[in-house]
């Protein structure tokens, strides 16, 4: 025994007596102690300084130890598995799952602190496919590839975003500058198309009562307004046998109110082959300038 140890020792002496049958020391025949420590409950907050080494801590219950806390220069770093919940960790263990189909990500709801890891039913992971399914997305969507046109439901793509296109189209387009023409000269009757304005975008019509023969080149309308001139070949309506062109015809009664001039577009004259008969109520009106004759 050192020095040292036998200065913890009172000015007592050590009899046999003080020795129980246990061969153990009372507590008051040492110096130096604080009562806590012979208790029979080990109080940690009475280890004070060192490190507790490994060997010497064998087959002691957590249960005995009741009050205090370990200061954390005691308890050397741990290599092991534990069990329970970390308050805050700074890295976790990721492992390589490639075959669920139905996986939550995790997000937090601030870009930095300590925060729990949260997920929502409206954002999955399809771990075998590697698809992302969420609600809705934002964002720029620059990189992504291989975008289905039919899952496009709304909006309206820019110009600027669609090529110039040179294929075959179906449907029905909105506005067209120009359309295809093909040569047709076969057709005996055909419906020539036009516009109810000069300019804009404006649907085609046609009138049943302006035909073409494409065969024959034949324009028929129920009556054409405008200077003839430039027409040759005119017909001055003189008909006959074969190829004569002997006889002019015309009714023999007025049945509808008639202006002269009306189907010349301008001032004109008229001559019918009479006699003429102008039903009651009907009025043949002969314009300043006009002359009507009846031979």
């Amino acid at each position: 025994m050192s020095q040292t140890e036998v200065q913890l020792i009172k000015d007592a002496v050590i009899v046999n007596a003080d020795i129980s049958n246990s061969a153990a020391i009372a507590a008051s025949k040492i110096a130096g102690l604080a009562g806590s420590a012979t208790t029979d409950t080990t109080n940690a907050s009475n280890i004070s300084s060192g490190t507790l080494a490994a060997a010497r801590v064998g087959n002691l219950a957590a249960s005995k130890i009741t009050s205090g806390t370990f200061d954390a220069a005691r308890i050397p770093t741990l290599n092991q598995n534990t069990t329970g919940t970390a308050a805050i960790a700074t890295t976790i263990t990721v492992a390589d799952e490639s075959t669920d189909t139905t996986c939550f990500p995790l997000f937090a709801t601030a870009a930095t602190g300590d925060l729990g890891p949260k997920s929502g039913s409206n954002l999955t992971f399809n771990s075998s496919s590697g698809l992302l399914t969420a609600t809705g997305f934002s964002g720029s969507g620059a990189s992504l590839t291989a975008l289905n046109g039919s899952n496009i439901s709304s909006g309206t793509v820019a110009a600027a975003r669609v090529a110039t296109l040179n294929q075959d189209t179906t449907g029905t387009a909105a506005i067209a500058t120009t359309v295809t023409v093909a040569d047709e000269s076969s057709d005996t009757t055909c419906f020539p198309l036009f516009a109810t304005a000069a300019t804009g975008d404006l649907g085609p019509k046609s009138g049943s009562n302006l035909t073409f023969n494409s065969a024959t080149g034949a324009l028929t309308a129920t009556s054409f307004v405008g200077s003839g001139a430039n027409l040759t070949d005119v017909d001055a309506g003189a008909t006959g046998g074969g190829s004569d062109r002997l006889f002019f015809e015309n009714g023999v009664a007025v049945t509808t109110n008639y202006t002269i001039g009306t189907t010349f577009g301008a001032t004109a004259n008229a001559l019918s082959a009479g006699p003429i008969t102008i039903n009651a109520g009907v009025t043949v009106t002969v314009p300043s300038g006009s002359v009507y004759t009846v031979v």
